[in-house]
């Protein structure tokens, strides 16, 4: 079983699906780097929200101070429930928020795992700021491979001052306080093309029918191309 040793602690964690022969484990180097900054804060009585944690390990380890977890993924509601049970630890149901409900309340500290897709931060961003007071603290960790300079910017453009970390481990932390001047905007709605499909249709007969609106948008850009060509 896998120790993971914090500030705040010593826990052994496990990934949902474990298995003692896959690379997989509850945390990353970002975990780490964001609990050791987060330990030199004052946090007697802070109020603390996690975003995106995927297995559980900040949720557990910040057990005592009674964190909100904010996630859209039922697998890593399951792996935190169960790490906290490993644990003896009490878990608490109230403290658990799907991502379709925004959050509620006010937050001194935020600790956000950065998404890949830069769509999912902007809105989960949107949302956050709307739980900050003048002085909370937004603490954005991920692996450097995963960091891009345009995540760095959208915590600019809707949060406010945002400066960077020291890499570590290759994780590095995006630290972000809440600029009241700021005006910010709501991400702007994307609405895709839906296929609708009879429920009484076989498996294959709806296949056929995907492929078959995949070939008509390949024979319309063809005739476009063959017309400009003209």
């Amino acid at each position: 079983m896998d120790c993971f040793n914090t500030p705040f602690g010593n826990y052994h964690l496990q990934p949902l699906h474990y298995h003692p022969k896959s690379p997989i484990q509850a945390w990353n180097a970002a975990d780490e780097l964001v609990l050791m900054h987060l330990c030199e804060q004052n946090l007697e009585d802070a109020k603390i929200m996690v975003v995106n944690d995927a297995h559980g390990a900040l949720m557990t380890s910040l057990h005592q101070y009674s964190p909100v977890s904010w996630n859209d993924s039922l697998n890593s509601k399951l792996a935190c429930q169960g790490n906290h049970q490993r644990n003896h630890l009490n878990w608490r149901e109230s403290n658990w928020i799907n991502s379709n409900n925004p959050p509620k309340g006010q937050y001194d500290y935020i600790l956000i795992k950065i998404p890949k897709s830069l769509a999912f931060l902007q809105y989960q961003l949107h949302w956050l700021r709307n739980c900050c007071h003048p002085n909370t603290v937004i603490f954005g960790a991920a692996m450097v491979k995963h960091l891009s300079s345009s995540m760095v910017d959208l915590f600019q453009k809707h949060i406010g001052n945002t400066e960077t970390t020291l890499a570590r481990k290759k994780a590095r932390l995006v630290l972000s306080r809440v600029d009241t001047n700021l005006e910010t905007e709501a991400p702007a709605v994307v609405k895709y093309p839906t296929l609708i499909v009879c429920a009484c249709l076989t498996p294959i007969a709806i296949l056929t029918l995907i492929n078959f609106k995949k070939k008509c948008s390949t024979i319309k850009r063809w005739h476009k191309r063959r017309e400009s060509y003209k």
